[in-house]
């Protein structure tokens, strides 16, 4: 009887070690976007977002470390953490948030999930269709304070999601984290935030695998402009 009690034993914890080997397996295959954020330090977190004037905007290039747009995908198995490599944000604000604008071009084809294969799959027509839609957008219609939140979000933009040739109502939540200056020695002004999405209303096919609310989060160092405010 006891040693048929200790076969049991030794059975349940291969089962468990396998189990978990299989896993590590999986999220190793699988891969995930791992952040690369090099934060610049912050002169002062108390400052007010109206202070603010004129245009800021996101540092250019590809896989830069000052912002990021991560999303995160819920599946059967685990998370899908991936990122956008290329994108513009643009803030046009002259002291009122009733005036201000914010705009966002993201290069679809700069999608990444640390796995080729899935990268492939994302761009493909099931999903974003890069070939036909290469950029997503958005443009706020207005700004304001949000109130008091469980996510403790100061100020919302309302506006529009263009993906796939359908443009559908956002409400994007953010807080201005205060200014600074980056290695370049450029006033920025730091902001981050986060939304949610269904993206099976875009067009995007459903999936057995894959979930449908993307969680976006994002974090970006906007460099002052040069020159008077610029209306676009």
């Amino acid at each position: 009887m006891k040693k048929a009690f200790l076969k049991l034993i030794y059975f349940i914890l291969i089962l468990c070690i396998g189990i978990w080997i299989g896993n590590q397996g999986i999220k190793m295959l699988w891969g995930k976007a791992e952040s690369n954020l090099k934060a610049s330090a912050i002169q002062d977190k108390n400052s007010n977002i109206e202070e603010l004037s004129g245009n800021y905007k996101s540092e250019e290039g590809f896989d830069i470390t000052s912002s990021e747009i991560m999303f995160t995908i819920q599946g059967d198995i685990e998370f899908t953490v991936g990122k956008f490599k290329k994108f513009d944000i643009n803030l046009q604000i002259n002291n009122k948030l009733s005036k201000s604008k914010i705009s966002v071009v993201i290069d679809a084809n700069s999608i990444f999930s640390d796995n080729e294969k899935r990268d492939n799959h994302l761009k493909g027509d099931d999903f974003f269709n890069t070939e036909n839609y290469p950029e997503i957008t958005f443009k706020s219609e207005s700004i304001n304070l949000s109130g008091i939140s469980e996510e403790c979000y100061n100020y919302i933009s309302k506006g529009k999601l263009s993906m796939l040739g359908t443009q559908k109502d956002v409400n994007v939540k953010f807080n201005y984290i205060g200014y600074g200056k980056n290695l370049n020695n450029k006033d920025i002004a730091i902001f981050e935030g986060s939304f949610i999405l269904d993206r099976t209303k875009y067009g995007m096919s459903e999936a057995e695998s894959v979930g449908n609310k993307v969680k976006i989060n994002f974090y970006t160092e906007l460099i002052k402009q040069e020159g008077e405010l610029i209306n676009e």
